[in-house]
């Protein structure tokens, strides 16, 4: 994951929260896909919100799983 340079360093607890949410589901499911020896499939849903182009924008990645994982809660 990328962090924008005009981004404060620190996040807020809800934020922290919030990404940590968003990073945990991906993990489960490579945890899966190594448990039954397959590759995993497309995590792109786990990161982003469907419809969402996040490409070219690596500084605005953080932000939309931040947004994704807000939407969730």
């Amino acid at each position: 994951m990328t962090w924008p340079g005009a981004r404060p360093p620190d996040l807020s607890d809800r934020e922290r929260d919030h990404l940590t949410a968003a990073c945990d589901r991906p993990a489960v499911r490579l945890e899966r896909a190594a448990e039954q020896s397959l590759p995993p499939d497309d995590l792109t849903d786990a990161l982003v919100r469907p419809g969402v182009d996040a490409s070219g924008r690596p500084d605005g990645i953080a932000v939309l799983l931040i947004r994704a994982a807000s939407a969730e809660g």
